[in-house]
């Protein structure tokens, strides 16, 4: 009951006089975007963790006028919008993190339209606050579901005149319900927003329904490279207005790269990609080239641990192995280490790099008896690939390793006690191939010298 009354505060602000202006600026960045374009998934940011963006748009012919219902482009109103987005969030609670957008657009062109004269100017958008709500979340075997409620408000700060906002604070209630199965995401938004209606010339959008399908996945893991694609649109609940003019709906698909530094101790990503205009509608524009930059930051508080800490203190070589001090977590059923546990995997990355020595390293996962033989090898086969992509996306060579599952069938304690079973629960780094290079002193002796000798053992 907490969580909904929560996000009720959110509805509180809406809507006073009515004005005739419309905006021109549909290209509304989610307030924690990192995992998608313009769509939302349920997850939030860890408890104080936080994330800041930058964001760069650019659409042609955005808002036009003409016939309603027509099916063909009509009169432009905005010929070219460049838009610039902050954006920056926070985890609040282990479901709950807000933030806020801030766009701004440093060029835009208009054409005359009754008293709006052509210009060429920058203006201030609409502000918006956001929050979001994880309602639920589930994992059953490979898949990961969860439902998320989206409040959102935001306030005229932009320019009526220039069509980069609207007239009155509006309001947003989003429902977000996304599955991950087997590296597949996709994911549902639907909404409301709710506004004074607004008129230009023979358009006149009111209240509006919310609709979006989007999906996502990894196509070079080595590279932490996925795609998107999405169809993100809404129409007016008012009667006055067309289905061409009125149901904006617009395709958008790009890549994502994801960065990972020892340097850097959170989370870099990079978009890119363009969109089509599938309507006529208000906002949709014939085409739009996007791209944006999102940085995640750890946790308050574990920021000084992760700091406090040396790489070489998490692992080290024993006989024949790398022995990782802490055990490398993984998402319930799935194959995505947990974040506390990176820090593991960079602590072995830094050992294969300082040490060329090691030729081959074999990365083993295992598992429990819980569920069946084959579901077990599966499971640990996927979590060691998963290693060793991080691993290589740690700069290690990938000619150097090899991933192994071996299931349930080498315990090391009793999988009769949860103890026993979070012991068996583990991954294991086995030295293959190791050259060890020892120096011999020069032994100096009349006329001649002996050469140095050099030892390999395999």
């Amino acid at each position: 009951m907490k969580k909904f009354l929560i996000f009720t505060l959110f509805l509180q602000l809406l809507l006073s006089p009515k004005v005739f202006a419309l905006n021109s600026d549909s290209f509304r960045i989610p307030f924690d975007q990192q995992r998608h374009i313009l769509l939302s998934d349920s997850q939030v940011l860890p408890f104080r963790a936080w994330s800041t963006g930058f964001h760069l748009n650019f659409a042609d012919q955005p808002l036009e006028v003409g016939t309603i219902d027509s099916l063909s482009r009509a009169t432009p109103v905005v010929d070219n919008l460049f838009m610039m987005n902050l954006t920056a969030a926070i985890g609040l609670a282990e479901w709950v993190s807000v933030g806020l957008v801030l766009p701004f657009s440093p060029s835009l062109d208009l054409q005359p339209v009754g008293e709006t004269l052509q210009s060429n100017h920058s203006s201030l958008g609409d502000v918006g606050v956001s929050g979001k709500f994880q309602i639920w979340s589930q994992e059953v075997h490979e898949a990961k579901m969860g439902f998320a409620l989206i409040p959102a408000i935001t306030f005229p700060t932009g320019s009526v005149e220039k069509f980069t906002g609207d007239s009155n604070v509006t309001g947003t209630l989003k429902a977000v319900y996304d599955v991950d199965v087997f590296k597949n995401q996709i994911l549902a938004n639907m909404g409301f927003r709710f506004r004074e209606k607004e008129n230009l010339l023979n358009l006149s959008v009111g209240q509006e329904f919310l609709f979006g399908l989007g999906y996502a996945r990894p196509v070079w893991e080595a590279q932490d490279l996925h795609v998107m694609t999405e169809v993100v649109g809404s129409t007016t609940l008012n009667s006055g207005t067309g289905s061409a003019n009125g149901t904006p709906l617009e395709w958008l698909s790009g890549v994502r790269k994801v960065f990972h530094s020892e340097k850097i101790p959170g989370t870099l990503c990079a978009n890119l990609g363009g969109a089509l205009g599938l309507t006529h509608g208000y906002g949709t524009p014939t085409y739009r080239v996007f791209a944006g930059l999102t940085y995640e930051g750890l946790p308050y508080g574990k920021r000084k641990d992760r700091k406090s800490r040396e790489p070489e203190e998490l692992a080290r070589v024993e006989m024949g192995r790398i022995v990782t001090l802490q055990p490398i977590y993984f998402e319930t059923n799935r194959s995505d280490i947990k974040e506390e546990s990176l820090s593991v995997v960079q602590a072995v990355a830094s050992i294969l790099k300082n040490d060329r020595s090691i030729h081959h390293l074999v990365v083993e996962g295992h598992t429990d008896d819980r569920s069946s033989d084959k579901y077990n090898l599966t499971l640990s086969q996927k979590r060691a690939d998963e290693v060793k992509r991080q691993l290589i996306v740690r700069g290690v060579d990938a000619s150097r390793l090899s991933s192994r599952g071996y299931g349930e069938s080498q315990p090391v304690a009793s999988n009769d006690t949860e103890e026993g079973r979070a012991q068996n629960r583990r991954t294991e780094f086995r030295i293959l191939e190791i050259q060890e290079i020892k120096k011999v002193k020069i032994l100096k002796k009349s006329g001649s010298k002996n050469k140095p000798k050099m030892k390999r053992s395999h």
